[in-house]
């Protein structure tokens, strides 16, 4: 996972939430929250999906697979027809909240079915303990719904935020191998969470199952782009040679449009001192992506 740059809000979304939210506001006082008459009217946010779907350079936002566009959802980070939390080891299904924020820019993302779907992410939305829940509409509600609804910065998810930019996601999980006893052409690799956020959101989203494609990317391109550009130039060519391949591999790999940029970022600074020469040879941090 890496940050998500979002562009302003297109103004095709501020129209849909202008005539759609005062509907749902309706179906809510008509019906409650949960009901199938509201439910029914939580669309139209769509209308941004190539614009989330360019912004993120064509990947998931979650996983950084490429999964097309045909066929993948929208996803909203906080879920718009109820949110499954637990409370005392228990399942809890939380239905008063987050309908209203269904056309929400800074709620939306492009994420991929399996990301999305009811096996991982879903509906899940924990939070840490002790935070309480956003301010919810009451009945009868009116439009404009009251600012207290819309101020996310109220609670606190478990789960990482992409596009939250107060915090990076490398600084909660990194991918790291399996085994450095192995030769590194041979490495596989796991996905850490140095944080709590960072492993529930490991968990609701099922990233461990990454770890082929993560290994795939790391057997065809990091390891043997690293020995040939980088390693075999230890001890043959100038140290500011060896810099300067270091340095053009960390620009092609550590690319934002590429997949699984993350889990790259992590190969590389593992790979940089990962024997003596190389730990001689201080290559610097590889940029973050």
């Amino acid at each position: 996972m890496i940050p998500i740059h979002r562009r302003p809000e297109p103004a095709a979304l501020t129209k849909v939430r202008g005539s759609r939210l005062p509907q749902a506001i309706d179906a809510f006082n008509d019906h409650g929250p949960g009901s199938a008459a509201l439910l029914e009217r939580l669309v139209g946010y769509d209308v941004v999906k190539k614009a989330l779907y360019l912004d993120q350079h064509k990947k998931c936002a979650y996983c950084e697979r490429q999964p097309g566009f045909d066929g993948q959802p929208v996803e909203h980070f906080r879920p718009k027809k109820l949110a499954v939390r637990r409370s005392q080891r228990r399942r809890i299904q939380d239905r008063e909240r987050y309908w209203w924020l269904t056309w929400s820019w800074d709620n939306l993302l492009f994420a991929c079915t399996t990301c999305n779907g009811p096996a991982n992410k879903g509906n899940h939305f924990p939070l840490e303990p002790g935070s309480s829940p956003l301010t919810c509409p009451v009945r009868p509600a009116t439009s404009p719904l009251p600012s207290a609804c819309f101020d996310t910065a109220t609670e606190r998810p478990l789960l990482l935020d992409p596009a939250d930019h107060s915090t990076h996601p490398l600084d909660h999980m990194v991918w790291r191998p399996v085994d450095q006893r192995l030769p590194r052409s041979l490495w596989s690799w796991t996905l850490y969470g140095r944080t709590k956020r960072a492993r529930e959101t490991i968990t609701h989203l099922g990233l461990q199952d990454l770890a082929d494609d993560v290994g795939q990317r790391y057997r065809e391109t990091v390891w043997p782009r690293f020995h040939r550009e980088v390693e075999r130039g230890i001890g043959r060519k100038a140290p500011k040679q060896v810099l300067a391949a270091w340095a053009k591999l960390v620009r092609d790999l550590v690319d934002p449009k590429a997949p699984l940029t993350a889990a790259t970022w992590s190969m590389l600074d593992v790979l940089r001192s990962s024997s003596a020469a190389l730990r001689r040879a201080r290559l610097p941090a590889p940029a973050i992506p």
